[in-house]
């Protein structure tokens, strides 16, 4: 990115995949390591942002277990494969796959 792209508005809005199962490093016997993979979407924006859950070969659904905005968990239905997401002004929410 350059200088420019930093204040404009899609550089706000940034979504990271963590893969629980591309973990690299091994145990002291060899053994794989794994854990859940996560999807954080960052809003630094002063609107709402809407955001795109991954594909279903990364998970079928997802559920909110962070958001900054609220100060409690809601117990929201999952977010499926594809589905849209919408993250309030200035926060972050923090998806976990389910299988």
């Amino acid at each position: 990115m350059t200088e420019d792209d930093w204040s404009s508005d899609f550089g706000k809005a940034v979504t990271l995949y963590v893969n629980g199962e591309a973990i690299r490093e091994r145990g002291p016997r060899g053994e794989r390591h794994r854990d859940d993979s996560f999807l954080l979407c960052f809003n630094a924006h002063r609107d709402w942002r809407e955001f795109t859950a991954p594909p279903s070969e990364y998970a079928p659904k997802w559920r909110r277990v962070i958001d900054t905005s609220e100060p409690a968990i809601p117990e929201d239905a999952p977010v499926a494969a594809g589905e849209s997401l919408w993250v309030p002004d200035r926060a972050l929410v923090v998806l976990a796959h389910e299988w």
